[in-house]
């Protein structure tokens, strides 16, 4: 029988990375059933073992006391990516015993593009999902009386933590997006198959456009994981603050990182101010960290009691970051 967590993390994603596998599955599904079944069985191989890979690696921080997860959670995520991989086999068992051929002929390769070009976006958004359900969640929870971002910020532990994040996170933006550009291309020319010259020109120039909008987003992201200057759990001081002269400038406990910015939540005498639902004050872009940040020090609001500055502390506000009589 599954022990019971004391508390359960908010917002975790256990359904969704679920969800993600299977859907997955059921593209790599339909892709064999219009003939590529050897590139169906292999992607959702590659699948299956990279997530077995990342749950073994961060095996020991899935356990109750680190996430408060129920044991059947792992359980249920790790029959989901092995259905991944399970059901374009189903398929192609069952239409190798039903004598069924090979589909071929008419615009046929622009539905297995089409499908190939999906099924990299949801299995590069289900492993993603995954670092984040193994590795990135259990590490910002911590076990009960475990170190945790908000209780030793400035730990090198934390600027892995932080570079590793943004890392998978850009990954899985870049892939999705150019997926879907592909995708769009993909349908356009199955659909206009005699367009224009002028207009190929246009749809061409368009894509790379999108194509580099994406690059200058991820490219400043790419060189911060490499040597992030602030991480998830500093408090940090920031130039330019919109109507803050410079001896009254806020100071922000570092929430989340993500390509679309770093969320912030503001502090008052070391402790977040408003309610402790609250998510974030302030988003700083990406490209805006050299240029504003201009200190990252030690937060102190969790250093004897939990001031819920981070959502995932098993704790509630007020308890004690210590266990008794230390």
């Amino acid at each position: 029988m599954d022990k019971q967590p004391s508390a359960r993390p908010p917002f975790d994603n256990t359904v969704s990375v679920i969800i993600w596998a299977l859907l997955t599955g059921g593209l790599l599904a339909a892709l064999s059933s219009r003939g590529l079944h050897i590139v169906a069985v292999a992607f959702g191989l590659v699948v299956l073992a990279a997530g077995l890979v990342v749950l073994a690696f961060n095996w020991s921080r899935n356990s109750t006391d680190w996430t408060g997860r129920r044991a059947s959670d792992r359980r249920r995520v790790i029959a989901a990516l092995v259905a991944c991989a399970a059901l374009p086999m189903i398929l192609l068992a069952v239409m190798t015993a039903d004598g069924l051929g090979t589909p071929h002929g008419g615009k046929l390769w622009v539905v297995r593009a089409g499908l190939l070009t999906a099924v990299v976006a949801t299995s590069a958004i289900c492993l993603s999902g995954l670092m984040d359900w193994s590795y990135t969640t259990p590490l910002r929870r911590g076990p009960r009386y475990g170190p945790r971002p908000c209780t030793t910020s400035t730990s090198e532990e934390w600027r892995s933590l932080t570079s590793n994040w943004l890392l998978h996170r850009m990954i899985a933006y870049t892939t999705v997006r150019v997926a879907v550009i592909g995708l769009i291309g993909i349908v356009l020319a199955g659909v206009l198959p005699k367009v224009p010259q002028p207009i190929t020109s246009v749809l061409a120039a368009a894509a790379a456009i999108l194509v580099a909008y994406v690059l200058n987003r991820v490219t400043p992201v790419a060189a911060l994981s490499q040597n992030p200057p602030l991480r998830v759990g500093d408090a940090v001081i920031l130039a330019e603050e919109y109507g803050a002269g410079v001896e009254n400038r806020p100071i922000y406990y570092v929430v989340d990182v993500a390509v679309e910015g770093i969320q912030l939540r503001e502090l008052k005498d070391g402790v977040p101010i408003g309610p402790e639902e609250r998510s974030h004050d302030r988003t700083l872009e990406i490209s805006d960290i050299n240029r504003l940040l201009r200190a990252r020090t030690n937060f102190t609001g969790c250093s004897a009691a939990c001031s819920r500055v981070n959502k995932y502390c098993p704790l509630k506000m007020g308890e004690p970051t210590h266990p008794p009589n230390t």
